[in-house]
């Protein structure tokens, strides 16, 4: 018997299915580990447009995850979508501080439907930053929000920004660009390092490679890999999925 590494999920349900938990499972399974799940927050939304969500009572979160605990052991956690509420944030900051392994954090600051060019986080989210074995996965926008949060100074460039943010937390971060650069940036508290990628232009915007990359990530570390390699061999993994989207629809975006 081949036992498989296990990846805690922790995110929101996307009734569509392109995103969220239920796009969260099937990444960590097709990339060879087992996916526990936890849902953090029920959504009405579609490809398109994200209209409202409904946060999970944390009594839920603590019961389920202590009941998990008694059966299994984590290779690595990813947190998707979660409650906008600084009181729900600073619960699960406290529950993720009893793990040592890599937690993966993809900031869903704002889903990306919604097209406001200026976004900011919830007072308390640094808090989930606070650790070495927490890795954060932010698009560019989502990379300046948090940046501000540590500091008021506008006009900075990518490196300096993940620079600043890491020397204040100790996470590492992995900025992705959406896919509209040819590379990954990953910061750590040893220095950049960049993993170049294939870009490939679509029509239609995509929907959920996001969680996608941060799922495929956590899976690829759960499996022992180092950083570097675990950003390049998921990236590919986002690539190939993207290289096979289709339409769900006339009026919606990709899925992949």
């Amino acid at each position: 018997m081949c036992e498989k590494p296990t990846v805690l999920i922790i995110s929101g349900l996307d009734p569509t299915g392109g995103a969220g938990i239920a796009k969260d499972i099937i990444t960590v399974s097709e990339n060879g580990c087992h996916p526990l799940s936890l849902i953090s927050s029920l959504t009405v939304q579609n490809s398109i447009e994200f209209i409202s969500t409904k946060p999970i009572n944390v009594k839920y979160l603590k019961a389920a995850l202590t009941a998990l605990k008694k059966e299994f052991t984590f290779n690595a956690i990813k947190i998707g979508l979660i409650p906008h509420e600084p009181e729900w944030i600073k619960f699960l900051a406290r529950l993720l501080d009893q793990f040592q392994c890599p937690v993966v954090i993809d900031p869903v600051i704002k889903a990306s439907s919604q097209k406001n060019s200026e976004i900011s986080v919830v007072p308390g989210f640094n808090s989930l930053l606070n650790s070495k074995n927490r890795i954060i996965t932010p698009n560019f926008k989502e990379l300046r929000a948090i940046y501000r949060s540590y500091t008021d100074k506008k006009g900075t460039g990518t490196e300096t920004m993940a620079r600043i943010i890491v020397e204040n937390s100790g996470c590492s971060v992995v900025t992705t660009f959406e896919g509209k650069k040819d590379h990954i940036m990953i910061t750590t508290l040893n220095g950049e390092s960049i993993e170049k990628i294939r870009v490939i232009n679509t029509d239609k915007e995509l929907h959920g490679t996001g969680c996608t990359f941060s799922s495929a990530l956590a899976s690829k570390l759960a499996t022992g890999q180092n950083l570097c390699s675990a950003v390049s061999e998921a990236a590919k993994y986002v690539v190939s999925k993207i290289e096979k989207r289709y339409i769900y629809n006339k009026e919606g975006q990709y899925f992949l």
